[in-house]
């Protein structure tokens, strides 16, 4: 599980709904109530159905614009690459390090 400190979504502009956040149990991390989980990213060879970086980058990218900030990830998921993916994309999408909080 991949978590990410404040509140980036686009909601002031009035282009996207807003998107409620809430405590991480008592870690003192806010994050988005809605989670995205990660396990269709990161190739893998007996799974067709998932998808690569350039595959997977519009999508995550939109859920970062749109005020995500909780990404559910795991070493099962897709070998590993899953956790791999999800570390490019998310270190491209979030630009200080202090958004990124791995939980």
């Amino acid at each position: 599980m991949v978590a990410f400190t404040g509140d980036r979504g686009l909601a002031a502009s009035g282009s996207i709904p807003s998107v409620d956040y809430v405590n991480l149990g008592n870690t003192g991390l806010r994050v988005s109530r809605i989670c995205l989980g990660m396990m269709s990213y990161g190739r893998h060879p007996e799974r067709e159905w998932t998808l690569d970086e350039a595959g997977a980058d519009p999508i995550v990218r939109r859920a970062v614009e749109g005020g995500i900030t909780f990404f559910d990830t795991a070493d099962v998921y897709n070998g590993g690459e899953s956790e791999v993916l999800t570390g490019r994309l998310l270190k491209k999408l979030f630009s200080m390090r202090e958004e990124r909080c791995p939980a």
